[in-house]
């Protein structure tokens, strides 16, 4: 028997892999891909390709995209040539690390038989290999995209996240269905590059999950900046091909005419692997319900990352992969770890990036306000929100960025930080700081009397 069988191999199977092991824990882990799983081989790491490189070529050809055509062609088939190179790097580096610090890894699929057994399963015919006894299973299988009958891609014209890295041309036309963060950050790397891109959702924003002033300064920039186009409200009924035209159609009859489609409308928890002799309990959404330690409704059964549901990003999996491995070996949990403040990222350039309830704290934000340097002024309510100028920054000069949005909502009699969004370059970095101080419940005042290296955008919070 082994102590700890982790089931997936993206960024909360690693991260417990490599965290058991610093618990001198036995650990075995499976995974039907190599070592990264399909969010960072098929989605993550991809798209992050595609936005380094529209956003080079932006800055080598400032005044045209590199269209379609072959131009574009060769700039597509350098970026395919990236991402399988990033691809078998990465994986390859992973494979070699848990082979160093002795981690047993399965390329099987794995399902769970009982509390303690999991089956391994030929890739090939589904013939059951092996069954292992382990003292606790971790489920980290992450995501899955979410597609209707009549909203799914082809692989060719109508395609997928996954499928970007297979392109032999860059579109001159392509409509993006869904408002997310897959979505948005996809386009922005195809505006760059020359394409002429709409993106349709059925919601009255971008960016479901951000702040919505926050959200309105990227569509806003998507707009007036790169030219995309942003049908807001209106649902894509289908989307299907005419030989080498996509048409889209929305809810209303409207139709879009393109040469591809992207599709990228949700994700939903993996829990495939769950055998008929386990029942655990689900959310409405169809993820896994879990404690503040990971802990499902069976006792020897965790899960972390996307299969636990919103947000679905690598930082929450990590973190959560390492609070259930802690909790596994009995090891100190220290009270930081249990805060669950996650930044959530969309690296568009300029990014957008957010911490904490920042949509709720938004939603009641008038009876609060700032003055025009960032400071507090008395409210209706115990909730002030700051706003930062950033013309006062050096570097967001430089960088041309002094349009830039920051807002941090406090807590008045406590001081403590609550939440804050930005717009602007390097927003996640911005965020880091803010993390910090949240998880430790260092007071907004004690964090601004820092002093920031200079010139940097972090010394916004001291000015």
């Amino acid at each position: 028997m082994i102590d700890l069988f982790v089931i997936g191999s993206g960024p909360a199977g690693i991260e417990a892999a490599y965290e058991a092991r610093k618990q001198q824990l036995t650990v075995a882990l499976a995974s039907v891909t190599p070592p990264g799983g399909r969010s960072t081989m098929g989605s993550l790491l991809p798209s992050k390709v595609w936005l380094h490189a529209a956003e080079r070529y932006a800055d080598s050809h400032p005044r045209a995209g590199a269209g379609a055509g072959a131009g574009g062609a060769a700039v597509v088939g350098e970026i395919s040539a990236e991402i399988a190179a990033q691809q078998r790097s990465w994986s390859g580096d992973l494979a070699g690390e848990l082979e160093r610090i002795g981690v047993r890894f399965y390329r099987a699929k794995a399902s769970i038989s009982s509390p303690t057994t999991v089956a391994l399963q030929s890739l090939e015919d589904g013939s059951v290999l092996e069954e292992l006894q382990a003292g606790a299973i971790l489920i980290a299988t992450g995501s899955e995209p979410r597609f209707s009958p009549t909203v799914k891609p082809d692989g060719e014209r109508i395609i997928a996240p996954r499928h970007t890295q297979m392109m032999k041309e860059l579109p001159e036309r392509i409509v993006f269905s869904g408002g997310g963060v897959t979505s948005t950050e996809y386009a922005a790397a195809f505006a760059r590059l020359g394409s002429k891109v709409t993106i349709v959702t059925k919601r009255r924003s971008l960016l479901p999950r951000a702040e919505t002033e926050v959200s309105e300064r990227l569509a806003d920039y998507l707009q007036s900046r790169l030219g995309v186009t942003i049908v807001r409200g209106s649902p894509v009924q289908e989307v299907k091909r005419d030989g080498d035209l996509v048409q889209t159609y929305t809810e209303g009859g409207g139709v879009l005419e393109s040469d591809y489609a992207f599709i990228a409308t949700g994700r939903g928890a993996d829990t495939e692997l769950l055998g008929d002799d386990v029942s655990l309990q689900m959310n409405p959404d169809g993820s896994l319900t879990v404690d503040e330690y990971g802990r499902t409704s069976e006792p020897t059964i965790y899960a972390a990352g996307d299969v636990t549901g919103a947000p679905l990003i690598a930082n929450k999996a990590r973190w959560e992969a390492r609070i259930a491995v802690r909790a596994v070996a009995g090891a100190a949990i220290p009270a930081a770890m249990l805060r669950h403040e996650y930044i959530e990222a969309v690296y568009t350039a300029p990014q957008v990036a957010q911490i904490g309830p920042v949509r709720d704290l938004a939603s009641g934000e008038g009876g609060a306000a700032a003055g025009e340097q960032g400071h507090l002024e008395d409210g209706d309510n115990d909730v002030a929100v700051l706003r930062r100028p950033f013309e006062a920054a050096l570097l967001a000069r430089i960088d041309h960025a002094d349009d830039g949005l920051l807002k941090v909502w406090v807590q008045k009699s406590s001081g403590r930080i609550l939440g804050a969004a930005a717009f602007a370059p390097h927003a996640a970095e911005l965020m880091a700081p803010i993390q910090l101080a949240m998880q430790h419940d260092i007071p907004f005042e004690e964090l601004s009397a820092a002093p920031f290296a200079h010139p940097t955008l972090s010394e916004l919070l001291s000015l």
